[in-house]
């Protein structure tokens, strides 16, 4: 028995999946505590949300565009986006070329654990898009190969460094 579904029922993360070669999620291999995406969009893709993990990530191609702590920003390809646990924010492209980016989201504790002192805070960055050569280039290493395990890209020194 088939059910035939209404406008609303793609109002969510479904609607994303009506034109994958225009918009989709991909997500790649994770392990307990991350999780790494890579998305695609035309248009807003997110409403107001929150992430209960970090979410950093690149801009690989587009203007990434996204509401956060009360402030618009725009993120160019190559430019970094670090967005801290249980903030309200909302993202998309920015102009009709549309936008892809890569997103790993880690657990705070994670975090702590790479930084490796007892009792630490948790890393408080003040810009929402970060323009860093040196972080871009760890970030996409732990980012890039989908199939290596995340003990191998993705270790305390190379978040530390």
């Amino acid at each position: 028995m088939s059910h035939g579904l209404d406008g609303e029922a793609f109002q969510g993360l479904g609607r994303l999946c009506i034109d994958a070669a225009e918009n989709c999620v991909i997500s790649a291999p994770d392990c307990v505590g991350m999780e790494r995406i890579e998305a695609r969009f035309h248009g807003s893709a997110f409403d107001l949300h929150r992430h209960d993990t970090y979410a950093i990530g690149v801009t690989l191609h587009g203007v990434q565009t996204f509401r956060y702590r009360g402030a618009t920003h725009h993120s160019l390809p190559g430019q970094i986006i670090v967005l801290h646990p249980d903030e309200l924010h909302d993202g998309g492209a920015g102009t009709e070329d549309g936008l892809r980016y890569r997103m790993l989201y880690l657990e705070p504790s994670i975090v702590l654990d790479c930084l490796g002192q007892i009792g630490a805070s948790l890393p408080f960055v003040r810009n929402a898009v970060v323009t860093d050569p040196v972080f871009r280039t760890r970030l996409l290493s732990a980012l890039g190969r989908w199939t290596r395990s995340w003990t191998i890209c993705l270790s305390p020194t190379s978040l530390r460094n």
